[in-house]
């Protein structure tokens, strides 16, 4: 009997937000990589597909595909050939080209790296980036004076960070117009301080580093220096000296 060659044609880009959809092609947003190696250009940039080069249908034990549909969100599958795509300026993809893009999709799974929540007491949340339309680079610490008391921050690797800025910030902020909150473009999202259950050992990770974080979290404390909730890799939970389930 002939043996059957399974499919390992596709590898996820974990989120994107879909901009159109035809009968030819998907463009889609996404974070691109830096052709320098500045992590300031990895910026959130358009890229287009050809909808040959996506996988649509469910994958078990994968996140369920984006709906093809502008404004939705989440995990796009593409092919070898959709992964060489760049931008008219050159940008490619998040990890394209490098170790961390595996081609085991649909058919070839393997196990999921380790990901597990580990409750950290910030000392320091820095975030760098660039405001929505803005091209001047900015840094603000959510525990510092300029950041609101408390903060609801969604980064899915996608869309904007919302930053709630403290009043006078916002006030002289013309990064926030008239409101109280900024939309961000991060390029770094590092986060100081000590894991919960080891209060004496003070470590740091940057959010947008693959090796150390999920791709997406959910930040969010009533005040200031409160526990906040990290979803990390092993490496991540070794930066703050701390293993797994222990």
């Amino acid at each position: 009997m002939p043996v059957q060659q399974l499919l390992c044609t596709h590898a996820m880009v974990p989120q994107v937000t879909i901009e159109s959809v035809d009968a030819q092609s998907v463009s889609f947003w996404t974070r691109s990589d830096s052709k320098t190696g500045d992590p300031n250009e990895r910026l959130r940039r358009l890229f287009k597909v050809a909808v040959k080069e996506v996988w649509t249908a469910p994958i078990p034990g994968q996140p369920a595909p984006v709906a093809m549909k502008p404004g939705a969100t989440g995990p796009l599958f593409l092919s070898r050939t959709g992964w060489q795509t760049t931008t008219p300026h050159g940008f490619h993809i998040l990890g394209a080209g490098t170790d961390a893009v595996v081609f085991k999709l649909p058919e070839c799974l393997a196990a999921s790296p380790f990901q597990g929540d580990l409750q950290v007491i910030p000392s320091k949340l820095l975030v760098q980036g660039y405001p929505e339309g803005q091209t001047e680079l900015v840094q603000i610490d959510l525990l510092g004076p300029d950041a609101a008391e408390s903060q609801d921050l969604r980064w899915n690797g996608a869309d904007y960070l919302e930053i709630r800025l403290a009043e006078d910030t916002a006030n002289g902020s013309s990064a926030a117009g008239d409101g109280a909150t900024v939309k961000v473009w991060p390029t770094q999202i590092v986060v100081s301080g000590t894991a919960q259950s080891a209060p004496t050992i003070s470590g740091d990770v940057d959010l947008l580093d693959g090796n150390l974080a999920a791709h997406a979290q959910h930040i969010h404390f009533a005040r200031r220096g409160t526990p906040i909730s990290l979803i990390l890799t092993q490496n991540g939970f070794g930066a703050f000296h701390v293993v797994p389930g222990m």
